[in-house]
């Protein structure tokens, strides 16, 4: 899986970079086959104390075309990162088991019950 990684406000180190990308690929690994793009935007942000912190937007495009965004501030873009990734992977497996929950409701009801596939899931985490 190619992950396309952006870094807005600040230089991106080679170390970082593939940090990211084996966080990325660790977390999402078990699903991969079901990921048609992950796309991770990195950005430094300025709080309204004058700290500086890192903000780590995912977002991944399933085989299916529906989209899980999630996105993770922190003061460390290491730490930001890390809880995105994972956030991801744990929303990637949910989704992915709603959906076989609603295949095989189908399959006993003839329909499909729930969202259509077109559908945005989103999370937040702000510390």
């Amino acid at each position: 899986m190619k992950i396309d990684i952006q870094a807005l406000n600040f230089h991106l180190t080679l170390v970082e970079r593939q940090y990211v990308e084996r966080r990325m690929a660790f977390a999402l690994g078990n699903n991969e086959q079901s990921i048609q793009n992950a796309e991770v935007w990195l950005s430094k942000m300025s709080t309204a104390g004058g700290n500086e912190c890192y903000r780590c937007l995912t977002q991944l495009t399933l085989s299916d075309g529906a989209l899980v965004i999630v996105e993770n501030t922190e003061p460390d873009l290491y730490v930001a990162t890390h809880r995105a990734a994972d956030r991801a992977g744990w929303k990637i497996a949910r989704c992915l088991g709603r959906k076989k929950l609603q295949a095989s409701h189908r399959t006993s009801l003839g329909r499909l019950p729930g969202s259509h596939p077109s559908q945005v899931d989103y999370i937040q985490h702000t510390s």
